[in-house]
């Protein structure tokens, strides 16, 4: 039986190797068919990967922003689907992008 993932309330993807990645534990290998989407304060969708894409590393991958460069500092939302039985509901929270 899987545990719940634990989910930060911030990262700083400035390369120093502390809070680099958004890094949720107990997800990546463990539910194999998640779907992660990070929106912008603005409601735009700026970020969607699973299992294959790993941990999102603060630069977007679709729609308005992307650009290949890190967002900028801020708060940004999160809705985590985890596709797995045990745990039906999305998870919805926030997280802080600080430099």
């Amino acid at each position: 039986e899987n545990c719940a993932p634990e989910i930060p309330q911030g990262m700083s993807p400035n390369g120093d190797g502390l809070n680099d990645p958004f890094k949720i534990k107990g997800l990546v290998n463990v539910f194999e068919q998640f779907v992660l989407k990070i929106y912008s304060r603005q409601g735009n969708l700026i970020y969607e990967g699973g299992n294959e894409e790993g941990l999102w590393d603060g630069i977007p991958n679709t729609r308005l922003l992307y650009k290949d460069n890190l967002v900028p500092v801020g708060t940004y939302y999160y809705v985590l689907i985890l596709n797995d039985p045990e745990f039906p509901e999305p998870f919805l929270g926030f997280v802080y992008v600080n430099y």
